[in-house]
């Protein structure tokens, strides 16, 4: 191999290394860009549907649930219950016990998607239910969600769509 080839075969080698390097690095980048972008679309939408998320910045699920969102956690509606280590007035007026709950109005009916929590006790002969499950408000109006939801789960529940 002579040296001009021996050049030319470097050249196409770093390249190619260089090509690589963008296209992952770029492809990562539109993924991330993706993901703010659902997690901002939905965060929207469950604002403008008036669902609510109670919660407890002490608790490692409330965290959890925050994280799922990111950036967009800021257009939530979030309530804290925890305040000054007593749980708030609004909490107690809703009857939150559980962190975290979300709140869904009664139209969007969860109870196609998810057994209620005295149900899921049963099935689970006591044990705690995986994931989440769901009570009624006791004025009948709002279905309480239990536990960490994912983005994929929360657009079904809520019907708003994400993927565009």
């Amino acid at each position: 191999m002579t040296t001009k080839e021996k050049r030319y075969l470097i050249v196409v080698i770093f390249v190619a290394i260089l090509g690589g390097i963008i296209f992952y690095f770029g492809g990562k980048a539109t993924l991330e860009a993706k993901q703010k972008e659902k997690q901002r679309n939905l965060a929207y939408c469950l604002l403008s549907k008036n669902i609510v998320l109670y919660g407890d910045s002490e608790s490692s699920p409330t965290e959890q649930q925050k994280e799922i969102f990111g950036d967009a956690f800021e257009y939530i509606n979030y309530v804290e219950c925890n305040e000054l280590d007593d749980w708030s007035e609004e909490c107690k007026e809703k009857s939150i016990n559980d962190v975290p709950t979300w709140t869904f109005p009664k139209r969007l009916k969860i109870e196609n998607f998810l057994l209620s929590c005295d149900e899921c006790q049963k099935n689970s002969k006591g044990l705690y239910c995986n994931d989440y499950c769901f009570e009624i408000s006791d004025d009948g109006e709002e279905f309480y969600v239990i536990g960490v939801i994912d983005l994929q789960t929360l657009s079904r529940f809520s019907d708003c769509q994400i993927d565009k």
